[in-house]
């Protein structure tokens, strides 16, 4: 690894009059910021020489416990990967006054932007799309991890940066990350997030499950929408994470009713509070979600919910709840065939839609839309 003074300065002394139609982006949210203090921006310009956008990750690393934050800079620059964002030049950025030290890590720009872009913009997935961005991010971080022995150390929604083109997800924003030592640690960083795992704040010793624990909540997002995060203090996450809790409450961790079986099966693991509970390599959280039973669906009206059959095509499978007068559920199971809806199993009671037994009514039918 090498310290903050052995990243090379910008060294194009007409690298500002390359710069046209720049400006920032930022993020309201205390609790999503990587580091609280300080210079903490991503800015995208028109590089006009190479005809093309460019995106500039600023950091102000002053206020990092640790001196050695990033691996050499020729080493970002080799990685080279379908699902990592490519850094592109990593440098000192001058004109800041003491004790402020700002680094760029500088990408190419991908104008669809993060999940947390996407989230907030109102955009919703289906399962089958949650399950393929999150491998995509695995495979990402497994190159990291197992290649080049690099931590990530800020894993999130923000940081996975969604494509338009087959490789649907890249990993991005390597500007904390850290080379793990010969016992398979880095130490951990003062930057607390909703995504943070518990050993942030016990051990301040990172693993590679560490890195694997914020795919349970960016699943959930991608699952569910986002998150309340104007809720959500850094001094909240602190303190949730000092009395060894998650970050983000249970009731807005809840999943959609209709979260397919192995998929919760699949979060709940990932978010073990234990490191050693917890998938140990994103291979294997990624061999998990490629072996999951799922169904993509969609509430077409409210209290109806249809999927279509993952390997017949034309036919479907619907649930519908029905209220009844002592305020209990009733949720009914059709499938769609050319002659329209027949009924295709027993009804299900429930005494509330997020109950066990309404997600045993979307279990069966999620196997249902799996028959051949």
């Amino acid at each position: 690894m090498t310290g903050h003074n052995a990243l090379t300065e910008s060294s194009d002394p007409d690298d500002h009059t390359r710069r046209e139609r720049e400006r920032v982006l930022s993020l309201d949210f205390e609790c999503l910021k990587s580091i609280p203090e300080g210079i903490n921006e991503v800015r995208v310009w028109w590089d006009k020489l190479l005809d093309c956008y460019r995106v500039g990750k600023r950091f102000d690393i002053s206020s990092l416990d640790h001196g050695e934050v990033l691996p050499e800079p020729a080493t970002l620059q080799k990685i080279r990967h379908k699902h990592v964002v490519s850094v592109l030049a990593a440098v000192n950025v001058k004109g800041f006054s003491a004790p402020l030290r700002v680094i760029e890590l500088i990408t190419e720009y991908y104008p669809r932007g993060s999940i947390t872009d996407a989230l907030l913009s109102g955009e919703t997935f289906t399962a089958t799309e949650a399950v393929r961005i999150t491998q995509a991010a695995l495979r990402g971080l497994a190159e990291l991890h197992e290649v080049h022995g690099i931590a990530h150390r800020d894993v999130k929604s923000g940081n996975i940066l969604l494509m338009q083109d087959s490789s649907v997800a890249k990993i991005a924003d390597l500007g904390l990350a850290g080379e793990f030592g010969a016992n398979g640690t880095v130490p951990a960083l003062e930057n607390p997030t909703l995504y943070s795992p518990l050993e942030l704040i016990t051990t301040k010793s990172l693993t590679r499950a560490s890195d694997i624990y914020p795919f349970a909540l960016i699943l959930r997002e991608l699952l569910g929408g986002a998150l309340p995060y104007e809720k959500y203090s850094r001094s909240d996450v602190v303190s949730r994470l000092s009395r060894k809790m998650s970050p983000v409450s249970a009731e807005d961790a809840r999943l959609p009713v209709w979260t397919p079986r192995d998929l919760r099966r699949i979060i709940t693991k990932t978010g073990q509070r234990a490191q050693q509970n917890r998938y140990q390599t994103a291979r294997e959280m990624d061999q998990a979600l490629s072996a999951a039973m799922i169904a993509d669906w969609r509430e077409t009206e409210p209290l109806v919910w249809e999927a279509p059959f993952r390997h017949v095509p034309g036919r479907q499978v619907q649930v519908s709840a029905k209220k009844k007068r002592n305020g209990d559920y009733v949720l009914s199971t059709k499938v769609r065939r050319n002659a329209g809806w027949r009924k295709n199993a027993d009804d299900i009671y429930a005494p509330k839609l997020e109950s066990a037994d309404a997600r045993r009514a979307f279990d069966q039918a999620t196997v249902i839309a799996n028959a051949r």
